[in-house]
């Protein structure tokens, strides 16, 4: 096809490369593991992303002993929870002391692809 005085010619693999490369893409977060869409400019600057979307435990959920958790009472031993003994093993998360493995996370911020550098997840 001729082209027209003052046209450029446009090879069509670069205008669809173009235009795919302006299309939000699917990412998992590394922390939250939610699916979310993200385009080239919250790709390059993460202060463009939703603040509080990514909701998260920054500690791990494992357990300790119950006596861990227990208070003493005057001069008595420790007391357990109601129906537990003092060496029931009780989980919970490292970083709130919830103690249910599906509580809602316990920090807020945004979405973190697995390509990330750890400083930028962990916010160091």
């Amino acid at each position: 096809m001729a082209k027209r005085p003052g046209e450029e010619s446009v090879d069509s693999s670069e205008t669809m490369t173009a235009s795919a490369a302006k299309k939000p893409k699917e990412y998992t977060c590394r922390r939250c593991k939610q699916t979310f869409w993200m385009g080239d400019a919250e790709q390059r600057d993460s202060a463009l992303r939703p603040q509080n979307a990514c909701r998260y435990h920054p500690e791990a959920f494992s357990g300790e002993t119950e006596q861990k958790w227990s208070e003493p009472v005057g001069d008595q031993r420790a007391q357990p929870k109601p129906g537990r003994k003092l060496g029931d093993m009780a989980s919970y998360w490292h970083c709130c002391g919830r103690e249910s493995i599906e509580a809602e996370g316990c920090r807020a911020s945004f979405h973190i692809t697995f390509d990330e550098e750890d400083d930028l997840v962990w916010g160091h």
